[in-house]
């Protein structure tokens, strides 16, 4: 698909706002008003859990490293702290 393709298709959606922007290793483009801001707050649970997991995918993290948010008591009553895995 070409860039002017692209941008057709992106303008021919019939929503009242619509941002864009991708990359390649050789080009970057975008479409729309980039400035403007979406309330995304039930996003933002899915956005993190894929993060993490593109984390654990580059071993920058593994699932079962602690989080230091304190412990939290399990369900038998004993305090541990808390992994990635269990949030």
């Amino acid at each position: 698909m070409s860039r002017q393709q692209l941008h057709d298709a992106l303008g021919s959606w019939a929503v009242p706002n619509l941002s864009a922007r991708w990359s390649s290793p050789r080009h970057a483009d975008s479409f729309g008003h980039l400035d403007q801001v979406y309330p995304l707050a039930s996003l933002t649970k899915p956005l993190v859990a894929m993060a993490v997991l593109v984390a654990v995918e580059e071993a920058s993290l593994t699932l079962d490293d602690p989080v230091e948010i304190g412990p939290f008591v399990s369900d038998d009553g004993t305090s541990r702290v808390a992994t990635v895995r269990q949030l």
